[in-house]
């Protein structure tokens, strides 16, 4: 017996604590007469990608969305409520609950429930799930955190009116709040609440971003703008930022929206570390840019996009940028471009990694002297991007590099920097901005030759096509998946983007697609690579 009491003894003094999340969204709700959402999907999967980039194992993570074909994937409150009591069965000493809910909220009575993707608003105890059994389902909670992220304050839900607000009641603000009382011989864990708006007022959507305003600033304070100076993000600091950045984006759009946070007393804790993320070292700079950043864009230091991660790749000094997780609008609108970009599809990419220009002649020569290949023609200038490659050369290179060639996906998302229009930066050309056969040189210039994009990528649009990962079918846009799509036949034609310094200003459009043999080079085709969030550099 003492020897068992030992053993447990052992294991309590060994746990490290762990963070779970639950997340529910829903977008599309099964009855006509709830109103469907556009961004609370898109919400709770950026968030999750961000709990996962920040350490928490998959293990812990649940992810309920209303897209899903598998019925125990759905955000209903039989799924919903099994997951908090698993949970609650697996939480111990220091671990932290963070349960994440986006859909729309409702009010009974002193009853606030949260409508579940197949509530019925005339059977709402039956259906829909009551803030009484969150609570319940965690009675005995054996962990020390808990926070209840709730963006139920969106639009009206009523089918008809979603442009209506639907704000924050008082008796809803207060029926979401998480209550535990303490067990025999346990504490009471610390219960902190974040809700997306204040009492009467909305939460609204942000469509350049493909999130809620209020998701947008909890991904970014979840990504290192709320760190503190050990690299953890407290939940404190995490409520302060949000609410910060959010009441200052509403004062700017002239709308109001301020988040709340509750807290007891002066309870806090750690919800996950972000990971260091730049290579070799510290980073530097106002903008965050990583030690090692390269002295032929320093002209730039000053301009690049703040609030981003930036590291360097260890295999060829490689800039790159984390282009964030989220939802985006692919291809052209009706009656504009050409047939092969539509269907114009809402597509939501994971985060990745993105070299922040193309592949350079410098750079493809240290390639060729590792791997014994022969360097192609027409490349002198070791500051250009290099030209004359193949799709499999350059497929060869990405994966060298420790990465692979960017889906048409995630080029177009990452090219867009969070635009709709023809160019990065409008929808007229401007030759200022970038090198195409209207008013260029006639030639490629050197990276970094022309400003960033919003994502703080070079040369997105003109100086030389871009190969991806993708082969070409022009009939993709319509069959394409919503989560990250990539057309993974292995005959046929692959796809390339951006434009070239040799085509006009309808050719260097984000929405434009051209497509050539893998084999097959080009005197203006080269290339970039991506790696996934959280990869080694």
């Amino acid at each position: 017996m003492r020897r068992l009491l030992l053993l447990l003894l052992l294991a309590a003094v060994t746990h490290a604590a762990e963070t779970y999340l639950v997340a529910a969204g829903v977008d599309q709700y099964d009855r006509p007469d709830i109103s469907s959402l556009k961004y609370a999907v898109a919400d709770v999967r950026a968030v999750a990608d961000a709990f996962r980039a920040g350490g928490v194992p998959e293990r812990n993570i649940r992810v309920f969305t209303s897209d899903q074909a598998d019925r125990f994937a759905l955000p209903t409150k039989p799924n919903l409520l099994a997951a908090l009591q698993d949970v609650r069965g697996r939480a111990v000493g220091d671990d932290t609950l963070v349960f994440m809910f986006s859909g729309h909220g409702i009010q009974k009575g002193d009853e606030p429930y949260l409508l579940t993707v197949d509530s019925n608003r005339e059977l709402l105890e039956e259906t829909a799930l009551p803030m009484r059994l969150v609570n319940e389902a965690l009675r005995g909670f054996q962990g020390r955190n808990v926070l209840f992220v709730i963006d139920a304050c969106r639009n009206d839900p009523n089918a008809g009116r979603s442009d209506s607000d639907a704000v924050l009641t008082d008796g809803m603000a207060r029926g979401v709040r998480p209550l535990f009382t303490g067990q025999a011989g346990q504490p009471v864990p610390a219960a902190a609440l974040l809700l997306a708006c204040d009492v009467g007022q909305r939460a609204y959507e942000w469509p350049d971003e493909g999130h809620g305003a209020f998701t947008t600033y909890l991904l970014r304070g979840l990504a290192g703008e709320a760190k503190a100076e050990d690299g953890t993000v407290p939940v404190s600091r995490l409520a302060g930022y949000v609410v910060k950045e959010v009441s200052a984006w509403a004062e700017r759009a002239r709308k109001a929206q301020t988040p709340r946070f509750e807290a007891p007393g002066d309870a806090d804790f750690v919800l996950l570390r972000v990971p260091d993320q730049t290579a070799p070292t510290l980073p530097v700079g106002s903008a965050g840019l990583p030690a090692g950043w390269p002295a032929y864009l320093e002209q730039w230091r000053d301009q690049m996009p703040k609030g981003l991660r930036y590291r360097i790749r260890a295999k060829d000094n490689m800039p790159q940028v984390l282009i964030p997780a989220g939802e985006f609008l692919m291809g052209s609108p009706d009656r504009q471009g050409e047939s092969d970009e539509h269907p114009q599809q809402r597509v939501y990419v994971s985060a990745f990694w993105m070299d922040q220009h193309e592949v350079t002649v410098g750079q493809y020569k240290q390639f060729c002297q590792v791997t014994g290949k022969s360097m192609a023609s027409g490349n002198s200038n070791d500051a250009h991007p290099v030209v004359n490659v193949s799709w499999e050369d350059a497929d060869a290179y990405a994966k060298w590099a420790g990465g692979s060639l960017p889906t048409e996906a995630q080029w177009e998302k990452a090219a867009r920097g969070g635009t709709t229009t023809a160019y990065y930066w409008g929808d007229q050309w401007d030759a200022k901005l970038a090198n195409g056969s209207e008013g260029g040189p006639g030639k490629t210039t050197p990276v970094g030759a022309y400003a960033p994009n919003a994502y703080g990528l070079f040369d997105m649009c003109g100086n030389v096509w871009s190969w991806c990962q993708d082969a070409y079918d022009s009939g993709w846009y319509a069959k394409m998946p919503s989560r990250d799509p990539c057309n993974a036949e292995t005959q046929g034609a692959r796809v390339l983007r951006g434009g070239s310094w040799g085509v006009d200003a309808t050719g260097t459009r984000v929405a434009l697609r051209n497509w050539y043999d893998p084999a097959g080079r080009g005197g203006d085709y080269g290339f970039r690579a991506v790696g996934p969030a959280g990869g080694a550099p």
